[in-house]
């Protein structure tokens, strides 16, 4: 653009030369593409991500090496929650945010699966979400589509050790519990551990289809507090109690504390 000023008396200026460059759509948080939350993505018109034709790069907490992305706006309905599905590409990112500049509420880096759950989203409320690659890769169709929150299942019941059980051998201990008997079939169980009889540093250990786990305990005289927690997909059990076991005394000579009383003799050569 070609840019003249009127100086009045002094007459009009020599033209300038302007350029600036304007952002694409999507490039920029401030442009982010609008995307509808579908009720059915199978029926509904993708939003087309062209990597390799546009895209701007945005650091995020799980990917600061560079990148080449865009930004897409989406507003969950009433379930406050939503299935992102991608197709194109098994190395996308995520990264969401409450707001431009605002508060990362998740990122993943570069392992997107074809269809993501996200939870616990304020219904109604815009989110900015950043989608990357870290090399330009052709065209990515991506689609956000009501999802509807499955029903928590109920506790299990009858724990194996019974809780407040002793005596238990350290090593691997095998735990075993009983699945709920009302309310839908959880899809799996979280089983979490700690020290702290109130459960404050319970932390999980793993997730498991079947009713029973092994958990590895090396302390003597140690009392271990543990929980099961159901899922029915992504909703889980609240209120669910936590039991203990305490693992047996060091045997005579395990330990320095426990060491084998040796006598002293001595020896008298009579020779």
């Amino acid at each position: 653009m070609y840019v003249q000023a009127n100086c009045g008396a002094g007459g009009d200026s020599s033209y300038v030369t302007v350029q600036w460059s304007q952002p694409l759509l999507g490039e920029e948080c401030s442009t982010a593409i609008s995307a509808t939350v579908e009720t059915d993505c199978s029926t509904a018109t993708p939003i087309s991500l062209d990597f390799d034709n546009g895209g701007s790069e945005t650091l995020t907490s799980c990917d600061a090496f560079g990148n080449v992305g865009y930004w897409v706006a989406f507003t969950p309905t009433a379930t406050g929650a939503v299935t992102i599905n991608v197709n194109g590409s098994t190395t996308l990112g995520v990264a969401i945010y409450d707001a431009c500049g605002g508060t990362e509420i998740l990122c993943n880096n570069n392992t997107l699966a074809a269809s993501t759950v996200v939870v616990d989203l304020t219904p109604s409320t815009e989110y900015l979400a950043y989608f990357w690659l870290d090399t330009a890769a052709g065209v990515i169709d991506v689609c956000f589509e009501e999802y509807i929150v499955p029903t928590a299942p109920d506790c299990v019941a009858n724990p194996l050790p019974v809780s407040g059980e002793v005596d238990i051998p350290v090593g691997a201990v095998t735990l075993t519990w009983e699945a709920p008997t009302t309310g839908p079939v959880p899809t799996s169980y979280n089983l979490y551990s700690g020290t702290e009889s109130d459960g404050s540093d319970l932390t999980l250990e793993g997730n498991y289809t079947d009713l029973t786990a092994d958990l590895n305990v090396a302390g003597f005289d140690t009392t271990i507090y543990w929980q099961v927690r159901p899922l029915n997909g992504v909703s889980i059990a609240t209120g669910c109690a936590i039991w203990s076991f305490t693992t047996e005394s060091a045997p005579i000579g395990a330990t320095c504390e426990t060491a084998i009383d040796v006598a002293v003799f001595t020896l008298h050569n009579n020779r």
